[in-house]
């Protein structure tokens, strides 16, 4: 009975995130190509550096290394910056019918990115801190704090405020939350797995051909592979957060 309910819930939100993708597709998609087209040639650019690097540098040359060292940082950066675009415009999805626009999206990114920084750091620091004095206690710690984020900018609470709804909202929901995202993860892996394999093995048959553009071109359909399942992540994950502060909500009104 209790496996029937969890399965009914998780097929409500999948099918309204799946809505919901469906009809923000080209803005989500939009914003994924402006940072990912720079960062696919920062990575491309990258590996031939490297190549030259190893080639030709000894030892006593390592420092030439730091700017591969940047570049790389600089790409975390741009990594993270579209999770926040990408973030900023799923938490509209539920506004003016269901339509963001990439203005929005980016000044909501540039107005709350930094806030959202600052508490994802801090989240971050403070579940590794735990993980590390106490595995067990860490991850139970990640696991309850890890909608402080979403909270920040989504409901318009402080840092503190933030931490301690995600508590409260997960508080005796957090099996469901860590078995609804976990099931998902299991869905987008069945769908991508195939593809993934069957590109990589397409990719490995050309460069042995020495087709090298047609594996580049299969290498980038594998990133659009990647980057569509964490478009959808993300507007699953939204709706998965709004069907449990309603839960939450509703508990609150009717105590």
């Amino acid at each position: 009975m209790l496996l029937k309910n969890f399965l009914t819930q998780f097929k409500i939100i999948f099918i309204k995130s799946w809505q919901d993708f469906c009809s923000n597709f080209f803005l989500l998609l939009l914003i994924s190509a402006i940072f990912w087209v720079p960062f696919l040639f920062i990575d491309y650019n990258l590996g031939k550096i490297e190549f030259a690097l190893n080639k030709y540098l000894t030892g006593s040359s390592a420092w030439l290394y730091a700017p591969i060292v940047f570049i790389f940082l600089f790409s975390l950066f741009l990594l993270f910056v579209w999770y926040m675009a990408q973030l900023f415009s799923t938490l509209h999805l539920n506004k003016k019918d269901g339509k963001v626009s990439l203005k929005t999206s980016f000044c909501y990114t540039a107005q709350k990115g930094r806030l959202f920084l600052v508490v994802q750091l801090q989240y971050l620091f403070n579940s590794l801190l735990r993980c590390l004095l106490f595995i067990v206690p860490g991850i139970f710690y990640a696991a309850r704090n890890s909608l402080a984020g979403l909270i920040l900018v989504g409901e318009e609470r402080s840092t503190k405020e933030a931490f301690g709804l995600s508590r409260a909202i997960l508080k005796g929901k957090l099996n469901y939350y860590l078995d609804s995202l976990l099931l998902l993860l299991c869905v987008l892996f069945l769908i991508c797995a195939p593809l993934f394999l069957g590109l990589e093995a397409l990719i490995k048959e050309l460069i042995v051909k020495k087709l090298y553009w047609a594996a580049r071109i299969n290498d980038l359909l594998q990133t659009i592979i990647f980057v569509l399942g964490f478009m959808f992540f993300n507007v699953f994950y939204y709706n998965l957060f709004i069907h449990l502060k309603n839960s939450y909500d509703k508990i609150k009104s009717d105590s």
